[in-house]
């Protein structure tokens, strides 16, 4: 999970589904009008298989569609949410270690920083956080950049991955590799025995 946006997001739809913004995933040969009777314009189009910006398009009009349809085996669209910035969070164990603002170039719809948006060190809101750190424990996933929207104070998740950029965490001179094995000594370290408790005497 973390390389494939339709596993990761079936993952996410069984979990939160409310904060999943609205998400077709079609084989490539479904009916252009069935596509355009859930969309309006403009909405998102993504390879199943990128990150970090790459294979996200907006569709702005049919010819979009048709030209994104063509080059993908398995359709990903997404309702498009008006925001011009969104929150990476990265996770490590069951706890996020680091959160900063993602803020999207003037006139892109991407505010991925491979793609030339800008790091925000601001507050991010703790109920994000703490959204994040349940869903990553339920889900099992101990290391992953999560990527998620607030639109109207409601988080939306758009997808996490365990391959990111780490622009932010040098700059911030985040001891990433510390937590990293903090957690792993702390996940291999043997437990302590549970105390047992005494059989009742024999009467």
């Amino acid at each position: 999970m973390g390389h494939d946006k339709v596993e990761m997001t079936r993952a996410l739809q069984a979990f939160v589904p409310e904060h999943l913004p609205y998400t077709l995933i079609a084989p490539a040969n479904t009916d252009l009008d069935v596509i355009m009777e859930q969309f309006d314009f403009p909405f998102v189009a993504k390879e199943v298989r990128n990150s970090m910006g790459k294979g996200v398009h907006l569709i702005s009009n049919p010819k979009d569609l048709k030209d994104y349809m063509s080059k993908n085996e398995v359709l990903y669209l997404q309702e498009y949410l008006p925001i011009d910035r969104d929150i990476r969070l990265v996770v490590v164990g069951k706890k996020v270690v680091f959160a900063y603002w993602r803020i999207g170039q003037e006139g892109s719809f991407k505010n991925n920083v491979a793609q030339g948006g800008s790091i925000d060190f601001s507050p991010v809101p703790r109920k994000v956080i703490e959204l994040v750190e349940d869903v990553a424990t339920n889900l099992g996933i101990d290391y992953a950049g999560f990527d998620v929207a607030v639109v109207e104070e409601h988080p939306y998740f758009f997808e996490f991955n365990v391959m990111f950029g780490n622009q932010a965490i040098v700059q911030a001179k985040v001891p990433l590799v510390k937590y990293i094995l903090d957690y792993v000594n702390e996940k291999d370290s043997p437990q302590p025995p549970k105390p047992s408790v005494p059989a009742p005497r024999a009467s």
